[in-house]
Order: C-alpha cells, then sequence, then structure tokens
C-alpha cells in the first residue's frame, strides 16, 4: 500500500525565491572567478538591506592588516592579514558599510556619522559568524569603561578620525563604543526604530534633526540616555599586566633556536601592535601576532644571535602608542631584553 505525506505550503514566496537564486553567484574576485563560498553572507546581508545591496560584489586582497571598501565599485579590498584570520567576520562587515553607505545616500561613512556606520558593521559581522552573544557583552563592557572614563559623548565621537585615530594609536574601543549606540537604539526602541533612523540621516545628514524626527529627543537628551543605558553595564575594569614573558625580561643563556616570544596579558586586549624592535638581529615586530586575546606571539623565523642581547620595547614613547585592553585601558611602556648562548 502507497503512503503519501501531505504537506501544507505556507507561501510560495520562499519557494519562488530558492528558484531564482539557485545557482546564482554574488562574489567575485578581480579576475571574474566566482566565490561561492561566501554566498551565504550576501544573503544573510540582504535580509538587513534587501533593497540597497548590490547584485555583484567584487573581492580584491590587498597586503596589510586593514581592509576597506567602495561604495560606487562595490568592491571589498580584503587584506591578506584578514582574509586568513577571519574573513567571514570581514567581509560582512565591509558589505554592511557598503549597504548602508547606499542606504544613506552614502552619509553614514561620512566622519560625524562613521560611529553608527563601524559600529553596526561590527554587529553584522558577529551575526554572521554566530557570535553576537558574546560581542554583544565584549562591545557593552569595553563601551561602559569608555564612559565610566568619560570618554564617550557624541561630540567626540563624531569625529571620528580623531576618536579611532586612524593614523596613530588605532583606537579600537570605537568600534565597540559605536555598537553601543546601536544596541541601546535597539534594545529600547527596535531595530525596525533604528533603520529608520539610518534612512533619515540620509535624508537630512544632520544627527540633531534626525533624532528629533524619529525618536522625538534631541542629541543631549538621546546621549543622556545612551549613558544611562551603559551606567548599568557590569565591567572589569582591569588594567593590562603581563602575568607570563619568554623570554624572561634580562634572562641569559637563551637557546638560539627558539621559534617564537611571547607575552601573555592578565586581561583580554586589543588587537593593535605595538613592539618596537630592531628587525635586523633576527627578531622583528612584523612578525607579531595575536594568538588569543591575551597571547601576543613573535614569530622568530631564523636562528638568533650568538652571546646577542636583544633589545625590545613593549609600547613606545618615540611612536606615541600603547599596548591596549579590550576596555581602552593602556599598558606602561615595557622594556624586554635577553642575552643569547655564548655557542650553539
Amino acid at each position: 500500500m502507497n503512503k503519501y505525506i501531505l504537506v501544507k505550503i505556507k507561501s510560495l514566496i520562499p519557494i519562488l525565491y530558492i528558484i531564482n537564486t539557485f545557482g546564482q553567484n554574488y562574489f567575485f574576485d578581480i579576475t571574474g572567478n566566482s566565490l561561492e563560498k561566501y554566498n551565504f553572507i550576501y544573503n544573510e546581508v540582504k535580509n538587513y538591506f534587501p533593497i540597497s545591496i548590490p547584485e555583484k560584489i567584487i573581492i580584491e586582497y590587498i597586503e596589510g592588516d586593514a581592509s576597506r571598501f567602495n561604495i560606487e565599485k562595490n568592491t571589498i579590498y580584503l587584506s591578506v592579514t584578514h582574509l586568513k584570520n577571519k574573513p567571514l567576520e570581514t567581509i560582512a562587515h565591509e558589505l554592511s558599510h557598503i549597504c548602508l553607505g547606499k542606504y544613506t545616500n552614502s552619509t553614514s561613512i561620512q566622519t560625524e556619522f562613521r560611529f553608527f556606520d563601524e559600529g553596526f558593521a561590527n554587529i553584522i559581522g558577529s551575526r554572521i559568524t554566530n557570535n553576537e552573544k558574546k560581542y554583544k557583552k565584549k562591545a557593552l563592557s569595553i563601551a561602559a569603561a569608555q564612559n565610566k572614563k568619560d570618554n564617550l559623548s557624541f561630540k567626540k565621537i563624531q569625529k571620528w578620525d580623531v576618536y579611532f585615530d586612524r593614523n596613530n594609536k588605532r583606537n579600537y574601543y570605537a568600534y565597540p563604543v559605536g555598537s553601543s549606540f546601536n544596541y541601546m537604539i535597539i534594545e529600547n526602541y527596535g531595530e525596525e526604530k533604528l533603520f529608520e533612523f539610518f534612512k533619515n540621516i540620509g535624508k537630512t545628514k544632520n544627527l540633531e534633526k534626525s533624532f528629533l524626527n524619529i525618536f522625538k529627543k534631541n542629541m543631549t537628551e538621546v546621549e543622556i540616555e545612551w549613558k544611562k543605558y551603559l551606567s548599568n553595564v557590569v565591567y572589569s575594569g582591569t588594567y593590562p599586566e603581563i602575568i607570563k614573558i619568554f623570554p624572561e625580561h634580562k634572562s641569559h643563556n637563551i637557546d638560539l633556536n627558539i621559534k617564537e616570544l611571547f607575552i601573555e596579558f592578565n586581561t583580554p586586549m586589543s588587537k593593535n601592535i605595538c613592539i618596537v624592535t630592531s628587525c635586523n638581529d633576527g627578531i622583528c615586530y612584523k612578525n607579531a601576532y595575536w594568538k588569543t586575546d591575551k597571547l601576543l606571539i613573535i614569530k622568530v623565523d631564523q636562528n638568533l644571535l650568538v652571546n646577542h642581547t636583544y633589545k625590545l620595547s613593549i609600547g613606545s614613547k618615540r611612536h606615541n602608542c600603547r599596548l591596549i585592553s579590550d576596555e581602552g585601558y593602556e599598558l606602561d611602556v615595557t622594556p624586554w631584553e635577553f642575552t643569547t648562548k655564548s655557542s650553539n
């Protein structure tokens, strides 16, 4: 006897969508090769920007550790560092910039509005990688610490190039601070209201006017609400300390064949790197990377010099850079030296 299963079709829209998009690619490299493995990112981001998402995205690989985007060319410039470490999150982040930029008539990428653009791109990146719960907790902790330090206001954050300080220390707490604004709006008003705000910014190009139009509050009132929201966030307030370092400071008789140096911290750190080395004796800051949020590694790609004293600096007064905790607390500039064996 044959058995049949009756399936109730609630809507034809999902089926039509599958038919129309089956086999369709959205990401391509500069030679025209399709990058199908990233298609799911496109479909997820399209849920937020169904009208402003381009039909085709070019991904161009670039040197360095900073990725970027171009709205007019619908291009994501993916750095080799991000390609290696977090390609999915970065592609989603940069695609969010392109989509929100088109959604707001390029207003969101202007320096005075960049804070909510960068903050929302980080949120999208965390959602794509199913990591939003962890990211939100971290972002709000970082923003709460900056609020406690009186380093959070619309007056400050609207000067994005200064607040983030792209050409100097790169204050990565700026991104979570931007995310915290979006989270405040989402929790207090709903995500739909956040998108109404984004759309209105594209029309007014004025933060004060859009706050009044969408939330019926002026900039001062919204800032007070934002700070009150963050004042209820519990955070550690822990200053960074080095709990372990290899080789130890002022140690001697260090093996010439070691393959890596490391610094371990007591608290999660921002991903900026500020290590001063000569790069002429086998140890170079260019080989430094974060293995975890508490462990900084410097790879050694050749044997160390015999009976040689290596002098490094963790942070630099001369270059005005510091290693910084996730919550924005700076590590003091710390000297680091050790001497190798007299023979192999």
